[in-house]
């Protein structure tokens, strides 16, 4: 019962960050072309503070969770559910490491921006 339990959460909170890809490439990339470098500016600095606090908590909540899952079903490693788990546990940590190395940096100079 743990394991479906901790899978429905995982996969929930999997949405949620992965959701918020689909916004950038869906929604924003069209938008963002077509904004004067004002406007752009000044969206994507209230953007980056709204969101950072959200996205911080989604991304923890996510990684205790895949941890947990994965931690759940060692008990059968050959498994499809472990290998799976354990696949987007470390998929997981690569995009944690690269928003940290890569777009916290890039946000941080682009909140500097003055109109």
């Amino acid at each position: 019962m743990e394991i479906k339990i901790t899978l429905f959460i995982t996969l929930l909170l999997y949405a949620f960050v992965t959701a918020q890809s689909f916004f950038y490439i869906l929604a924003m990339s069209r938008t963002a072309k077509s904004m004067q470098p004002v406007t752009y500016n000044e969206s994507r600095q209230l953007l980056d503070k709204n969101v950072q606090v959200t996205l911080k908590l989604v991304y923890y909540l996510t990684l205790i969770s895949s941890i947990a899952l994965t931690s759940f079903c060692v008990i059968n490693p050959t498994g499809i559910l472990f290998i799976c788990s354990v696949i987007s546990l470390i998929l997981l940590i690569i995009d944690i490491v690269l928003s940290l190395k890569g777009n916290v940096p890039l946000n941080k100079i682009i909140n500097t921006w003055s109109a």
